[in-house]
């Protein structure tokens, strides 16, 4: 059974990513979360450790229902993919051939 869905957003204030995680029940597959924009994922296990650490902070009412959908990264080209540890671009200025397709 597929695990609850919610909205969260970053709740840290140092500029870190608060949550990467690739598990089959979040949107696509992967969740990638390192600002205040709203994201949908699913209530897993590290869901529910980085909202109980305050990295991670559920959102809810009307900010909730303007949550931005959580793109497939199959479709999101490699220049544009953040690097999980920095939330950097993963190739800055480099491109890929799947990028210039």
């Amino acid at each position: 059974m597929a695990a609850e869905r919610i909205t969260v957003k970053s709740g840290r204030t140092d500029g870190r990513v608060a949550l990467w995680e690739r598990h089959p029940d979040h949107p696509n597959g992967e969740v990638f979360v390192a600002t205040d924009t709203p994201i949908e994922v699913a209530r897993t296990l590290d869901v529910e450790a980085a909202l109980r650490a305050g990295d991670l902070v559920e959102v809810k009412g009307r900010e909730a229902k303007d949550a931005t959908p959580n793109p497939d990264p199959e479709k999101v080209p490699m220049s544009e993919q953040p690097n999980p540890a920095t939330g950097a671009p993963a190739l800055s200025g480099l491109t890929t051939a799947g990028d210039t397709k």
